[in-house]
């Protein structure tokens, strides 16, 4: 783990949890004070930028724009992470 966290490795199999919120699932890795900046060891600034614009909005369909690019972004091309396996899983949850 401590070898994983420096980022000191050329491949590794991680079981890393998401949200259905695209800024929880990738701030950690994408930003650059993310906890997981070093060990994704991948940084860009547009990338960046769509990331804190999204977190900031809250109007749906703003956001939804905005992490639409995020997706189209050179993150998906260029990323040295590839995830091999997305568990499928059901969520249910209320404004309470």
């Amino acid at each position: 783990m401590d070898r994983w966290l420096k980022g000191d490795f050329d491949s590794a199999i991680a079981l890393n949890g998401g949200s259905p919120d695209p800024y929880t699932t990738y701030n950690r890795y994408w930003l650059k004070e993310g906890r997981f900046a070093t060990v994704a060891g991948y940084g860009d600034d547009t990338l960046e930028t769509l990331m804190q614009q999204g977190r900031a909005e809250t109007d749906p369909a703003k956001r939804m724009d905005i992490f639409t690019q995020f997706a189209s972004s050179t993150w998906p091309k260029s990323s040295p992470w590839i995830w091999l396996y997305r568990a499928t899983t059901t969520r249910r949850s209320s404004p309470t």
